[in-house]
């Protein structure tokens, strides 16, 4: 879009259409429902091979930081809507809201592949396992627990949780052999259980509740070493969901007072999103000992 153009070659949007136009007339480069993009991808990989090699990495991650910076003002607002329902809000900005956040959801996976090009692989799995947990807010497990017969968009949405997963753990492996100082998120071990949390949840929805649970499991363990406590909060969350999920009430009912133990020891912002979540669940599902 114009917006990110303009913020990557650090010049105001105005400035930034007229060079677009400029790119328009030499017939290289065509407006597409997206934005702008080469006339195809032959001659976007032969500018491409003329920029040096050190000059490549380096766009590809201004581009990946200026995805990620957007993406987390949009996930923001998101947040903010989520601890209750906007009466004020119009069908039109819902519509509007909804369709921002899908462009900055579908943008992270952009965002990982270029940091991955970067060779900054800790942010590039970050984005990845956020894009995840992207798809799981967008979605929720109903939808994913539909069978093979289900519909097509959420037998897609399974391909492509699966993918992010895949490319997560890939990246992540590369940062844990080769850690960089430019990654621009909390430590690598916060966004391994993170990893862990979203894979799992993905194992309850694919029904091996067996590895779901122990994932979830080492999830929590490794959790306790880390200082952010809302990953902490979000790992005790998902191992409640797949206790329950898999039928052990015992394990979930044990989980479940140790989560609530730590809810209220934590901050107010950080455990009032858990609160929700367990007064839906508890609204929504027969939990045997929820109640």
């Amino acid at each position: 879009t114009t917006n990110l153009m303009s913020r990557i070659w650090s010049v105001p949007e105005a400035a930034a259409t007229i060079r677009i136009e400029l790119l328009m007339r030499t017939g290289l480069v065509i407006s597409d429902a997206e934005g702008w993009s080469f006339l195809s991808d032959e001659v976007a990989s032969q500018w491409t091979d003329t920029m040096d090699e050190g000059d490549q990495t380096e766009l590809h991650a201004r581009i990946g930081t200026i995805l990620r910076v957007q993406a987390r003002f949009a996930m923001a607002d998101v947040s903010r809507t989520d601890t209750g329902v906007d009466v004020t809000e119009t069908w039109s900005e819902s519509r509007h809201r909804d369709h921002t956040r899908g462009l900055r959801l579908e943008s992270l996976w952009t965002t990982a592949r270029h940091f991955a090009a970067a060779r900054r692989h800790g942010d590039a799995a970050e984005a990845a396992v956020t894009f995840v947990e992207g798809l799981f807010t967008e979605a929720g497990v109903p939808g994913l627990l539909l069978s093979h017969q289900g519909r097509h968009r959420d037998r897609e949405r399974r391909h492509r949780l699966y993918a992010a997963l895949t490319e997560a753990e890939a990246q992540l492996a590369l940062a844990e052999r080769r850690p960089s100082v430019d990654n621009l998120n909390a430590s690598l071990s916060s966004i391994r259980v993170r990893l862990l949390t979203v894979r799992s949840r993905f194992k309850a929805v694919m029904g091996d509740f067996a590895e779901a649970r122990g994932t979830a499991e080492m999830a929590r363990v490794l959790a306790n070493g880390i200082e952010k406590s809302e990953v902490s909060l979000e790992a005790l969350r998902v191992q409640l969901e797949v206790c329950y999920a898999s039928g052990d009430t015992n394990a979930a009912r044990a989980a479940l007072v140790q989560m609530l133990d730590a809810l209220s020891n934590a901050p107010k912002n950080q455990a009032l999103p858990i609160y929700v979540w367990l007064s839906e669940a508890f609204a929504k599902w027969e939990w045997p000992g929820l109640h």
